[in-house]
């Protein structure tokens, strides 16, 4: 942890170290839904469409699924009351006020860099 905290003092980044849990927090969350519930819960309730599709199409009805929901749970996160405490999600009030924003997956938002497909054709040529 020194090294990384010494790496984030060089480079600015003092806000990093205190965040580090909820990032990883975040990136486990968005995993579990991704590789557990996105596939039980498309084989529950379309079995009949999820079960014949192939590898690349499962992995295009899975992403945009968990999306979706993750962006929801965040969503809801960024609209709860805050709860006046000297303590943050466990963190003292020094680390900083950490609102998640997830508005692109929510507004159908995609940045410069991702390729925008649709029925298997690219809309960026």
């Amino acid at each position: 942890m020194n090294t990384l905290t010494t790496y984030t003092l060089d480079t600015g980044l003092t806000a990093l170290p205190p965040h580090l849990p909820t990032l990883l927090a975040s990136l486990a969350f968005f995993t579990f839904i991704r590789l557990v519930v996105a596939p039980l819960t498309s084989h529950a309730f379309f079995p009949d469409t999820y079960g014949k599709m192939g590898r690349r199409a499962r992995n295009k009805w899975l992403v945009p699924f968990s999306r979706s929901v993750f962006a929801v749970h965040v969503w809801a996160q960024v609209y709860t009351r805050r709860v006046p405490s000297t303590r943050l999600a466990g963190h003292p009030t020094r680390a900083g006020v950490s609102e998640p924003r997830s508005v692109g997956p929510v507004m159908g938002l995609r940045l410069p860099w991702q390729r925008q497909h649709q029925l298997g054709t690219r809309l960026d040529n």
